[in-house]
C-alpha cells in the first residue's frame, strides 16, 4: 500500500492526502500540487499559506529499489477550497494546495544593490544566508574569480541568482538527505554525480504485467541540432586595439554552427593581475581576463549542446530524480547503454490507483550546463547619480577623488546600502568632450556634483557618465533668467572654495563681452604668430612685476599720441646700438636729477640752432682735451664774474682785432710781458721796462687807435620742456582705472608744483616714501606682533625687537614694524632722510598693521602715558575695534640695571604690564552702579 504523510508546522491535521502531482527539474525549484480532504469544513487556511510544511511518500511496492522514501520540505505557497458536499451527515471539503521550498520565496522580494569584490558563489551565499536557506556547494571554489561590480537592478533575489548561476555554469537539484526533506545542493558537474545504487533499470515495452518490476517504458530517443562553436567578444580600454576574443572547443560534427556574441565586461573580474595603476586599484586589481573568457564560451557552448541528446520516458521508479546518473539495459539502440543525467520528472499518483513517473535525461557523458535562459535587466535612458569620494580622505580627495583614467566613483540614486562614500561604486569612465592620445578635453567631475549615467548596452555592470547637470545644491554660476545671454566655463579653487577661474561670454545685442579670469597664474604658449587686433581701447594693469623677453626683433606703432608714466624708477638695457628718430618736438621733462654716462664717445648734431638754459650753476668738465669751434659768431654773456685759469700757455688770435675794455680797472700781471706791433714793441720783465720802437712819441699829442668793443648778441632763450597733461585714455569700468587716474591726477598736481618753491625737493621726497609705505610688502603673524612708541630717550624700539626676537626663540614667531618686509624696505630707503621725512611713511606702516593683525597684539612703551600726537595712540583704536585681535597686552620699560632688554643708547630695562587707561592717561574706570533687581528679573 503505498504510504503519504503530510504535516504543517501550524499542527492542522484533518487533511488527507488523495491525490498529488510533484514537478521537479534542474535549476528549477520544485513544486508538490496536492489535493486532500477534509470532514472539517472551516480550515484555517490563512494559518496554513506561507508556512513551513512537509510531504513524504513511499510508492508501496515491495520488491522496488527504486520506490522508497521520499520527502519534499517548503512553503505552502498557495491553497484553495475547490469543493465541499454534504454526505451522510457530513461535511467533506476538498482543498488543492502547493508546497514549493524555501528557494522560492527569494521570487518574492525584488531589489535594487550592489555587490562587489565578490565570486557569484559568493554572491549567492551572501543572499542565501539572508534568507536562512539550507545549502550544500560541491564545486571547486577557486575556478570563480571575484568581480569587481556586479548590479541586482530590479529583479527578484531568485531572478538575479538564477542569472548568476546559468553565467557560472553552476547547476542545483533538491536531493533527499534525511528524513526531514530535501536540500539544496550547488554542482558545476552534475554529469559526474556517482550512478544510482544497484543494476541498470530495465526496458520494458508494456509494463503492464510487470508492475511489480523495476522499469522504463515508453522510451524516446531524441537528438537535436545544436550549435558547434561559440566565440565571445569583449572590449579592454587599457588595450582597445587588442582582439579580446574567448573561444571555446569546436565540437567538429556541428562547428559550422557558430554563435558569436559581443558582451563588453563579460571577461572583466579581479584576476589579480597588474597593479601598474595604483589609484584605479585601491580596491582590487580588476583586468580584463582572456582565459576567463574563454571557460565562459565553453560553459555557455556546453549549456547549448548539453540537451542535443537524450530521452523521454516512463518509469514505476520515484528515484530517479533530477541529478541522478542511471543506466538503462535491454533497450535495441545502442545509445541507450550510455550513462544518462536525469533532468526533469514529473510523479503523479493517488491513495486509489496506480502511480507514474514521466522524466527527461540526457546523456550523462556529455558536461551539462544549466541553460541560459534568465535575460538580463536593461536599464531604459539615463539616471541620475551623485560623485563621492572616501570619508577620511584630504582636503583635496573631499573635494574630486579620481584614478589614473579620469574615472570617477558615484551614489546611484537607488542604492539604499551605499554610504556616499567610494565604496559606493566601482570606478566609472566619464564621457569628455573630445579625447585623443594625451589630448582632449578633461573636465573632472567635481565631489557633490550631479552626473547623469548611463550604461552600455543597457547593462547596468557597465555604467558610464555621460553629463553633468544642476540642482538647488549645485546650481548654476549665473543668476537665471536675469543672465540668460551669458555663456561660461567657471571652475572654482580646490579645496578652499574661495576662488575661481572663468570664460565668459556675453552674448547680449550691444553688450557683447568675451572674458576671462585666471584666480592665479596664466601661462599662453604661441609657437608661431599670434596676432591682436583691438578695434578700439586696451586697457591692461599689472600690479607687481611685469617681465617681457623679445628673441628678435620688435617693432611698436603709434598712429597718435603715447602716454606712458612709470610710478618710480625706469631701467632700460640695450644690449646693442640704439636708434631713435622724433619727427617732430620733443620735449622731456625731470623732477629732479638727470644724470648721463657714456663710456665711450658722445656725439650730436643739431641740424638747426641749439639752446640750453640752466637756472642755476652750469658745471663742465673734461679729463683731456676740449675744442669749440664756431663756424660764425661766438657771443659770450656773464652778467657778474668771469674768471679763467690756464695751467700752461694762454695763446689767443683774432684775424682783425682784439679789444679788451673794463669798466673800473684792467689788470695784467705775470713774470714777463710783451706787447707787439709792426713798429716796435714794450717789454716789461722781472728788472726792466723796454720800449724799443723805429720813433716813440711820449707826451707828443695824437690819439689811441680805436676798436670796435664787445658787442655779443643776446642769446634766444630756451624753450621748457612741457608734459603734454591730457585727459586719462582708460575705460572708467576698465580694473586699470583707479589706479591709472590716482597716478595721473598726482602727476598733473606734481607739475603744479613751482620748482623754485624751497620746500618742494622735500616735499616731492614725503611723498615718494609715504608711496613707499602704502604700497610695501608688510606681514602680520597670528599671536606676533610687537607695536612700540616713545622715540629718544628711552629708544622702545630697539627693546620691541628684542621682545619680538625673544618670542620667536619660544616658538611664536614675532616682529616689529621695522622687521616686516616693507619696514626693512622703508628703512634701507630713508637711512639718509630726517625724521620729519620718514615720520609719515612709518605711521602708515603701522596703522597697516594694527588693521591686519590677528591673535595677541603686544605694545612696548617707552613714556607713560602716551603724549598726544605720538605713533600708536591711533593704532590702539585700530586694534580694539578689530574683530581678529583677541588681546592688547601693554608693557611699560622700566629702568632696571639688571634688566634685559636694552635700548639704542645701550640703557637695560625690564617690561612691566599696565592697563590700558593707565597708557592713554585715562584714569581708573568708573565702578559700576548697582543693577536694579526688578530690571535684572525682567531681563531674565
Amino acid at each position: 500500500m503505498p504510504f503519504f504523510e503530510l504535516s504543517f508546522d501550524c499542527g492542522e491535521s484533518s487533511l488527507v492526502v488523495r491525490r498529488f502531482s510533484i514537478h521537479e527539474a534542474v535549476s528549477t525549484p520544485f513544486t508538490a500540487s496536492l489535493w486532500v480532504r477534509s470532514e472539517n469544513p472551516a480550515v484555517d487556511i490563512g494559518a496554513i499559506v506561507g508556512q513551513p510544511a512537509i510531504f513524504k511518500v513511499r510508492s508501496g511496492y515491495t520488491n522496488l529499489t527504486g520506490g522508497g522514501l521520499r520527502v519534499w520540505s517548503g512553503y505552502v505557497s498557495y491553497m484553495e477550497q475547490t469543493h465541499a458536499e454534504h454526505r451522510q451527515n457530513k461535511v467533506l471539503s476538498t482543498y488543492h494546495f502547493r508546497i514549493v521550498p524555501h528557494l522560492w520565496l527569494l521570487d518574492q522580494r525584488r531589489n535594487h544593490r550592489i555587490f562587489q569584490h565578490l565570486s557569484i558563489p559568493d554572491i549567492v551565499d551572501k543572499i542565501l544566508t539572508e534568507w536562512n536557506v539550507r545549502r550544500a556547494w560541491k564545486i571547486d571554489r577557486g575556478q570563480y574569480p571575484k568581480h569587481e561590480f556586479r548590479v541586482q537592478y530590479g529583479e527578484t533575489d531568485f531572478t538575479f541568482i538564477s542569472r548568476l548561476l546559468e553565467e557560472a555554469g553552476i547547476a542545483y537539484t533538491f536531493p533527499d538527505v534525511d528524513d526531514n526533506g530535501s536540500l539544496l545542493t550547488f554542482s558545476d558537474l552534475l554529469h559526474k554525480n556517482p550512478p544510482r545504487p544497484g543494476p541498470p533499470v530495465p526496458y520494458e515495452h508494456n509494463p503492464t504485467m510487470e508492475a511489480e518490476r523495476e522499469y522504463v517504458s515508453k522510451v524516446s530517443l531524441v537528438r537535436d541540432v545544436r550549435p558547434g562553436a561559440l566565440v565571445l567578444r569583449d572590449y579592454d580600454f587599457r588595450r582597445p586595439d587588442y582582439k579580446l576574443l574567448g573561444e571555446a572547443p569546436k565540437a567538429n560534427d556541428e562547428a559550422r554552427f557558430e554563435q558569436y556574441h559581443y558582451i563588453p565586461g563579460g571577461m572583466f573580474v579581479e584576476a589579480g593581475r597588474g597593479g601598474d595603476t595604483p589609484f584605479a586599484d585601491d580596491k582590487g586589481i580588476a583586468r580584463h581576463d582572456q582565459p576567463t573568457g574563454e571557460k565562459r564560451a565553453t560553459r555557455a557552448l556546453e549549456a547549448a549542446r548539453a540537451d542535443r541528446g537524450g530521452i523521454a520516458f516512463e518509469s514505476n521508479l520515484n528515484d530517479l530524480t533530477p541529478g541522478v546518473v542511471f543506466r538503462v539495459e535491454h533497450h535495441p539502440h545502442p545509445d541507450l547503454a550510455r550513462p544518462l543525467l536525469t533532468t526533469d520528472t514529473i510523479l503523479e499518483g493517488s491513495a486509489e490507483g496506480e502511480w507514474q513517473v514521466l522524466g527527461h535525461a540526457v546523456f550523462a557523458d556529455v558536461p551539462y550546463r544549466p541553460p541560459l535562459v534568465t535575460p538580463r535587466p536593461e536599464v531604459l535612458g539615463v539616471q541620475s547619480v551623485r560623485v563621492v569620494a572616501p570619508r577620511n580622505g584630504t582636503d583635496l580627495d573631499n573635494a574630486v577623488h579620481v584614478d589614473e583614467f579620469g574615472r570617477v566613483r558615484v551614489q546611484f540614486p537607488w542604492d539604499r546600502e551605499g554610504n556616499l562614500d567610494d565604496d559606493s561604486s566601482c570606478w566609472i569612465r566619464v564621457v569628455e568632450g573630445w579625447g585623443g592620445a594625451g589630448y582632449g578635453w578633461l573636465n573632472l567631475p567635481r565631489v557633490g556634483h550631479e552626473l547623469l549615467v548611463t550604461f552600455i548596452d543597457g547593462d547596468p555592470d557597465r555604467p558610464v557618465l555621460a553629463g553633468r547637470v544642476y540642482n538647488a545644491e549645485k546650481p548654476v554660476p549665473y543668476k537665471l533668467p536675469e543672465h540668460k545671454t551669458v555663456s561660461a566655463w567657471k571652475s572654482q579653487s580646490m579645496p578652499a572654495l574661495n576662488g575661481y577661474n572663468e570664460i565668459k561670454f556675453e552674448d547680449q545685442k550691444g553688450e557683447e563681452l568675451f572674458y576671462m579670469q585666471a584666480e592665479k597664474n596664466l601661462r599662453k604658449l604661441v609657437k608661431n604668430d599670434e596676432i591682436d587686433t583691438v578695434g578700439h581701447d586696451r586697457d591692461k594693469l599689472v600690479q607687481a612685476w611685469e617681465f617681457e623677453t623679445v628673441g628678435g626683433n620688435r617693432v611698436q606703432h603709434t598712429e597718435k599720441q603715447r602716454d606712458e608714466m612709470n610710478g618710480r624708477l625706469q631701467h632700460i638695457h640695450i644690449k646693442g646700438d640704439r636708434r631713435q628718430l622724433v619727427r617732430k618736438d620733443e620735449n622731456e621733462y625731470n623732477f629732479t636729477h638727470r644724470r648721463l654716462l657714456v663710456k665711450k664717445d658722445l656725439d650730436a648734431v643739431v641740424k638747426g640752432e641749439k639752446r640750453e638754459r640752466t637756472e642755476w650753476d652750469l658745471h663742465l668738465r673734461t679729463q683731456q682735451d676740449r675744442k669749440d669751434r664756431t663756424g660764425k659768431d661766438h657771443s659770450l654773456f656773464v652778467y657778474q664774474e668771469k674768471q679763467e685759469k690756464v695751467g700752461g700757455s694762454y695763446a689767443r688770435e683774432a684775424g682783425k682785432e682784439i679789444h679788451y675794455r673794463a669798466g673800473e680797472k684792467a689788470f695784467a700781471g705775470a713774470p714777463d710781458i710783451t706787447l707787439k706791433g709792426p713798429g716796435g714793441f714794450i717789454r716789461i720783465d722781472g728788472s726792466n721796462v723796454t720800449i724799443s720802437g723805429t720813433k716813440v712819441d711820449i707826451n707828443a699829442g695824437g690819439s689811441p687807435g680805436h676798436g670796435h668793443g664787445a658787442r655779443p648778441r643776446e642769446i634766444v632763450k630756451a624753450e621748457e620742456a612741457v608734459p603734454i597733461i591730457g585727459d586719462v585714455h582708460v575705460q572708467p569700468d576698465s580694473p586699470a582705472f583707479a589706479t591709472m587716474k590716482a597716478l595721473w591726477d598726482k602727476l598733473v598736481a606734481d607739475l603744479a608744483v613751482k620748482p623754485e618753491d624751497l620746500k618742494y625737493a622735500q616735499l616731492k621726497r614725503i611723498e615718494e616714501l609715504n608711496e613707499i609705505a602704502a604700497n610695501a610688502d608688510i606681514e602680520t603673524r597670528e599671536n606676533g606682533l610687537v607695536l612700540w612708541s616713545g622715540k629718544g630717550p628711552p629708544v622702545a624700539g630697539t627693546v620691541a625687537q628684542d621682545l619680538a626676537r625673544e618670542r620667536t626663540a619660544e616658538g611664536i614667531p614675532s616682529m616689529t614694524l621695522e622687521q616686516t618686509p616693507g619696514g626693512i624696505e622703508l628703512g634701507h630707503l630713508g637711512s639718509r632722510d630726517p625724521w620729519e621725512n620718514t615720520d609719515e611713511a612709518w605711521r602708515i606702516v603701522s596703522k597697516r598693521l594694527a588693521t591686519q593683525a590677528s591673535g595677541d597684539v603686544h605694545i612696548v612703551l617707552g613714556i607713560v602715558p602716551i603724549p598726544e600726537g605720538r605713533i600708536v595712540r591711533d593704532e590702539i583704536e585700530m586694534l580694539a575695534s578689530n574683530p581678529k585681535v583677541t588681546s592688547i597686552n601693554v608693557l611699560q620699560m622700566v629702568p632696571s640695571p639688571t634688566g634685559k632688554y636694552k635700548d639704542a643708547g645701550g640703557a637695560t630695562y625690564d617690561l612691566e604690564p599696565i592697563s590700558m587707561q593707565e597708557a592713554l592717561g585715562l584714569g581708573p574706570p568708573p565702578p559700576p552702579e548697582p543693577e536694579d533687581e526688578g530690571e535684572e528679573e525682567a531681563a531674565s
